[in-house]
């Protein structure tokens, strides 16, 4: 029975599991495979990716890539905890790992060094920011 003006007490999302796959193809070429799974427990979350270049697309370039976050999750409010993410592009691996205070994230680890690859490295006030 709901009241008129009663306040309803947020509901805490039930605890699930969600997964996803997906291949890519240009035509008939097979280009890339791709994995998501989203885990959801009480007053916890976790999300991990996955993907890599396949067929064709791994003749001109190989690209690999896994990355999981964590964090908490109370009154539909999620809050990350950590990010770490490995890769394989441009014939070099790739790392980042990342942890989050009260003030923001904080960059733990970065391979290699930006001055190192051909992407900007991103502004440390951009990176305290990340949600």
């Amino acid at each position: 029975m709901a009241f008129p003006g009663a306040k309803r007490a947020a509901a805490e999302p039930p605890a699930a599991v969600i997964k996803v796959a997906y291949e890519g193809y240009l035509g008939p070429l097979y280009l890339m495979s791709a994995k998501a799974e989203i885990s959801l427990k009480a007053g916890a979350y976790r999300v991990s990716t996955s993907g890599k270049t396949e067929g064709f697309a791994n003749w001109f370039f190989s690209w690999k890539n896994r990355a999981v976050s964590e964090g908490t999750r109370s009154n539909q409010i999620v809050v990350p905890a950590s990010f770490q993410m490995n890769a394989f592009w441009n014939d070099k691996a790739r790392k980042a790992k990342m942890q989050y205070a009260d003030r923001g994230a904080v960059l733990v680890e970065l391979l290699p060094p930006p001055e190192e690859v051909e992407n900007k490295a991103v502004p440390q006030s951009l990176i305290t920011k990340t949600v």
